[in-house]
């Protein structure tokens, strides 16, 4: 059977026919199931039963192609190649496929050019006159007929009829024009009549297939619409159809637009946008796209659907929807895949933002692993946080195996410091032979590097913090701060836990594995750990100051731990809650601290914190050792590691206050509280 993966997809009759009341089919179907039906397990009632296949067939519409520009021939090229893909039974036309409005010589070139073109289709195809094949424009008087003589010499009567698979297909000509003065316009009412003649064929033909399961009708100008041809007489014609009683659908163009007029008295109204033809914009939705209508015809007594209409589905395909499987190889996979992760390679100077003015000449290397060329369009993106860039895009085509550099000029105009890092919007097509393969756009951010910042940075910022979404937090490099192995400290923080982080275990501030120290929170109880190793012992383990008392989503709570060399002890707001003797030396590691999350052997995040993360501080001296104040602001001071007041930032990066040369990296969706 023919396009049978298309029926599968198109066609609207289930694979499994359910039963009828009495719990059977009927018998005629049984017989056919039984006979065509394979199976080793039970087919109880037959509920697998093959879909009728019995004059089952589909064929294509085209729409306009007016316009004779290079592109609309290049979307009739790619129809021809979806089209051939589909393999319908045939092609059919609803008019304007030359731009014409013309003298006999240039028609016949775009004559020649249209039929180039379709002479590519593996299927039959059949022509329907429109307004720009037959009207003629020139110098001097219009010839007898204008262009009707050319076009029924080179593509075929202007009227016609013909059968396939008991199914008739009817051509209309929609452009006589006016009966008493000849001429030929869709603007007025008085060419809007169908002549006698032509009513007289269209009788006949429909006299000759009235045995026919259905019968389609074609014409250019949908004259069923009003919009000018409200004085012509389509109602004697559409009476003419819905009198023959196997008339099931009429399909038009010229306005450009996909447009559905429902079923008068047993015939579907459809109107086709384009086919290469011009159009105000790409716009679907809205009916304005180059598409082909895919027609499925089957049995007229198939039980009907809301999409089947008396045997026949129609279905909108946009030119270039369809793909031929065959491509899909695994090197050609491997090769695309290698294109879209190319990483650009910085070969300038990064972005280095700090005090004084931030200017400069950013330089980003495109290198084409592939064999085939590459189409490359780089666009810095970054206006809306004060950034300007020249030129707005460069774009190059890159050669198979050779690289390219694109080079930009930037500024930042205002004098506060962004906090988000300009990127680049990254469009790339790979030629492959004729076709053209357009990969996902990419946006890739600029590499920025933080310089030095003044303490008048964080004068007037708003105390915020930042929000954590259960899979963000800021990391702090560990050769960014030292604290010695038999150093006493204080490790504070805010924090105002959601929900989410009272269920399970989270990270708030960690260093750990084996190693270091911790805020934790399990199942929303805080505790401080501390890695350590007494005196004389051998390996080292943690030493834990638990809270007795669980957090409450939504309020915030300050933290501190301290280790004194002798105990640790957990502090919230301010009073003491836990304590835990430990004497020795930290186990160090050189793993990563983040402020939000845990880090696992590798420096990665894991055991994320969701909520408000504020004012981090990790001091080199036992602060506390009985009841504070803890309404104070952190502030630096000599025994001062880190102080993050997590309130200001500069692109992804937190600098630490009074440490110079501190700075948390942000790692994943880190915004700051509301």
């Amino acid at each position: 059977m023919r396009n049978a993966f298309l029926f599968l997809l198109a066609a609207t009759p289930a694979f499994g026919h359910p039963p009828g009341e009495d719990g059977s089919h009927e018998h005629a179907h049984e017989e056919a199931a039984a006979a065509s039906v394979f199976t080793t397990r039970p087919n109880e009632g037959q509920q697998v039963a093959p879909p009728n296949e019995e004059g089952m067939f589909q064929f294509v519409i085209y729409g306009d192609r007016t316009g004779g520009q290079p592109e609309g021939i290049a979307v009739l090229k790619q129809a021809v190649k979806d089209t051939n893909l589909l393999d319908p039974d045939l092609v059919m036309t609803v008019g304007d496929l030359v731009q014409g409005y013309n003298e006999t010589p240039q028609w016949m070139l775009q004559m020649r050019e249209f039929r180039g073109v379709m002479s590519g289709l593996n299927m039959p195809w059949f022509p329907v006159a429109g307004n720009h094949d037959v009207y003629w424009r020139g110098s001097g008087p219009k010839p007898e007929g204008e262009h009707e003589p050319q076009y029924e010499k080179h593509f075929g009567p202007l009227w016609y009829s013909f059968k396939h698979k008991d199914c008739g297909f009817l051509v209309l000509y929609s452009d006589e024009g006016d009966p008493e003065t000849g001429e030929k316009t869709f603007s007025k009412g008085s060419a809007q009549t169908m002549s006698d003649e032509q009513l007289a064929f269209v009788r006949q033909a429909l006299a000759q297939l009235k045995d026919s399961k259905h019968v389609f009708v074609f014409l250019h100008h949908p004259r069923w619409i009003g919009r000018g041809y409200a004085d012509g007489n389509w109602d004697v014609v559409h009476k003419t159809l819905a009198d023959a009683g196997n008339v099931r659908a009429v399909f038009a163009g010229h306005i450009h637009r996909l447009r559905y007029d429902g079923v008068k008295e047993g015939i579907a109204y459809h109107a086709l946008a384009t086919t290469g033809g011009a159009m105000p914009g790409h716009m679907p939705t809205l009916g304005y796209v180059h598409h082909m209508h895919i027609v499925t015809v089957r049995d007229p007594d198939v039980e009907p659907t809301e999409q089947n209409h008396a045997g026949m589905t129609v279905a909108m395909l946009p030119v270039g929807a369809v793909a031929d499987p065959r491509q899909y190889t695994p090197e050609r996979l491997a090769m695309l895949d290698e294109v879209r992760r190319i990483a650009l390679k910085r070969t300038s100077a990064p972005l280095t933002l700090g005090d004084g003015p931030v200017i400069g000449e950013y330089v980003a290397e495109f290198a084409n692993p592939t064999d085939r060329p590459v189409e490359v369009e780089m666009a810095p993106r970054g206006v809306e946080a004060g950034w300007r860039f020249a030129p707005d895009h460069l774009h190059a085509t890159i050669e198979g195996g050779e690289s390219a550099e694109f080079a930009f000029s930037y500024a930042l105009r205002d004098d506060r410091l962004p906090e988000t890092v300009p990127q680049f919007v990254l469009d790339t097509d790979l030629i492959d032979g004729d076709a053209r393969v357009s990969l996902p756009t990419r946006t890739i951010p600029m590499d920025v590097e933080l310089g030095t910042l003044s303490e008048e940075f964080f004068v007037g910022a708003e105390d915020r913090g930042v929000r954590l979404d259960g899979g963000s937090a800021i990391r702090v490099d560990d050769d960014a701060f030292r604290l010695a192995p038999d150093s006493p400290f204080t490790l504070e923080c805010t924090i105002t836990p959601d929900a989410a982080a009272l269920t399970g275990g989270c990270g708030i501030v960690a260093k750990t594995q084996g190693s270091e120290y911790a805020f934790f929170m399990n199942d929303g109880v805080p505790q401080f750990d501390v890695h350590l190793t007494a005196p004389g012992a051998g390996a080292g383990k943690y030493v834990t100051a638990v809270s007795p008392q669980k957090l409450t989503a939504g309020q915030s709570y300050r933290l501190a731990g301290v280790w004194d060399g002798a105990r640790v002890q957990l502090f919230i707001d301010g009073k003491p809650v836990g304590a835990a003797p430990g004497e020795g030396v930290r186990t160090l590691n050189d793993l990563p601290l983040y402020l939000g999350a845990d880090t696992d052997g590798n420096g990665a995040l894991t055991r994320p914190f969701t909520g408000v993360l504020n004012d981090v501080r990790l001091s080199n001296t036992a602060r506390y050792a009985a009841e504070y104040a803890s309404d104070k602001a952190l502030t630096a001071d000599d025994d001062t590691v880190l102080l993050f007041p997590l309130d200001r930032r500069v692109g992804p990066f937190f600098p630490g206050q009074g440490t110079a040369g501190v700075v948390g990296l942000a790692v994943g969706d880190v915004d700051f509280a509301e």
